[in-house]
Order: structure tokens, then C-alpha cells, then sequence
């Protein structure tokens, strides 16, 4: 599981949202199903070939809120994770938020 995070963000794992409420885990599966693992496939699709084969699963689903205020006094351009390498093939990030 990856935890590393500046100082002033925050994360949860999606795994311990979907503990609590099984039905957000039959509602997240039916988003990655239909909408998330279309467009990775697409996303990473050559102009050569067709889209990766076989199955997708999500190694690690983290929400992290960022706090660009506490960011900028530390001196940092921008809020953000450390930088790291995932554990995966594809990472993909989404924004909740503009």
C-alpha cells in the first residue's frame, strides 16, 4: 500500500471507503468496468495495435487532497506528491476538481 505525502495533504484508500459501504465497492466496479478500463485501454492503445490484452484490476486506489496553501509557504510550485514510481503498468490520475 503507498503512503508518502508532503506535509498538509491527506489521503484515504478506496479500499477502506468500500469496507465500510459494500455498495460504493458494486458502484466503483461498475464505473472501472464501464467507464475507467475503456479509456486506459484506449489511452494506451498504439496506432499499430490494438489495445492491451487481458484483464485490469486496480493495485491501489488512493484520494489525496492537496493543500496548495501550505504547499506555497513551504516554497513548493505546486501541491502534489513526493515524486515515486507506481507499483503498476499504468497509473492514471483523475481530478474531482478543477
Amino acid at each position: 500500500r503507498y503512503t508518502m505525502q508532503y506535509e498538509g495533504n491527506s489521503e484515504v484508500h478506496l479500499d477502506d471507503l468500500c469496507a465500510a459501504d459494500p455498495s460504493l465497492k458494486m458502484r466503483i466496479d461498475k464505473i472501472l468496468q464501464n467507464k475507467v478500463y475503456p479509456l486506459v485501454r484506449k489511452a494506451f492503445a498504439n496506432d499499430d495495435e490494438d489495445s492491451p490484452e487481458g484483464p485490469l484490476c486496480v493495485y491501489d486506489s488512493i484520494f489525496v487532497r492537496y493543500n496548495g496553501d501550505q504547499a506555497r509557504a513551504l516554497g513548493r510550485d505546486g501541491a502534489s506528491q513526493p515524486l515515486h514510481q507506481d507499483g503498476g503498468i499504468y497509473s492514471i490520475n483523475i481530478a474531482l476538481n478543477s
